[in-house]
């Protein structure tokens, strides 16, 4: 039961300050560690368990122009051939499945980076699928007016960003942050993700050339919150991470490193948590 995946294959023409590259690309956003809210682009495949993350990323067909001016950069991709997430499910849930390619043609991003000095920062905006699915109700089998059963389905989204990385003495200091406006703008569609701010900061020291140790705080808002008031909206907000309009979190990360650095040991953990628990509908 072996299956193959085409990660990246295309071809790069460079003059001067130009360059355009085509094909089936990996295109990664944001300064991060791990968790990055402008990273809205190309999949990854959350089924595979791996040690490195970016073993976890997939490509998607794409067009990117890139014009470089000293430090600074700007960047222009278009994306006809969208690619969602791979998420597992379990069996109980049935076919659900989301993923596969679709060639709409109407993703576009555009960035603006600067790179060299003592802060490296950019800005960010895409226009397209959104690559986490939505749960909600859908037609059975190929009939459009067949039963409404389970579906899993990519909304529209909008996504402006920034990020920023720099160092202060031995500490590495991170910022990176998203607003991402969805089709429910006033959040009356239960079934489709509100708009939200998501913002992660954080720093890393390396502690005797060997140890390193990152940090991060993470924060999200997400506007129009209600509590989901039956088990399949319930559902979609877990899958989502929208079940508090507040919700704070930290991840930790320690890695060590032997033998000229040919032997590597990490350990890492993260935690959730909320300020508001929202009360059933019934109590409200």
């Amino acid at each position: 039961n072996a299956r193959g995946e085409l990660r990246e294959a295309f071809v790069t023409f460079a003059s001067g300050p130009i360059e355009l590259r085509a094909g089936r690309q990996i295109i990664a956003w944001g300064r991060a560690d791990g968790i990055n809210p402008t990273d809205n682009l190309t999949p990854q495949d959350f089924t595979v368990l791996v040690p490195d993350d970016t073993d976890r990323r997939l490509g998607a067909t794409a067009v990117r122009a890139t014009y470089a001016l000293g430090d600074m950069s700007a960047t222009a991709i278009w994306l006809p051939e969208f690619r969602g997430h791979r998420i597992p499910l379990p069996r109980s849930a049935g076919d659900l499945s989301a993923s596969g390619s679709e060639w709409r043609g109407d993703q576009v991003a555009v960035r603006l980076e600067q790179t060299g000095r003592a802060v490296d920062w950019s800005l960010s905006g895409f226009r397209g699928r959104d690559l986490s699915p939505d749960l909600g109700f859908g037609p059975a089998g190929q009939q459009p007016s067949g039963p409404a059963a389970l579906s899993l389905s990519h909304n529209d989204v909008l996504v402006i960003g920034a990020d920023a990385a720099g160092n202060v003495g031995r500490y590495g200091l991170r910022f990176e942050a998203a607003y991402t406006l969805t089709e429910d703008r006033h959040g009356v569609d239960a079934f489709i993700k509100n708009p939200y701010l998501s913002l992660v900061a954080g720093g890393d020291r390396t502690i005797h050339e060997h140890m390193n140790v990152n940090v991060q705080y993470l924060y999200r808002f997400v506007t129009h919150f209600a509590a989901p008031e039956n088990p399949v909206a319930f559902q979609e907000s877990v899958l989502t991470g929208q079940m508090r309009r507040h919700q704070h979190g930290a991840t930790a990360r320690v890695s060590y490193k032997w033998f000229h650095d040919t032997l590597e040991a990490e350990v890492a953990a993260d935690v959730i948590g909320h300020l508001h628990r929202p009360r059933p509908a019934a109590q409200r």
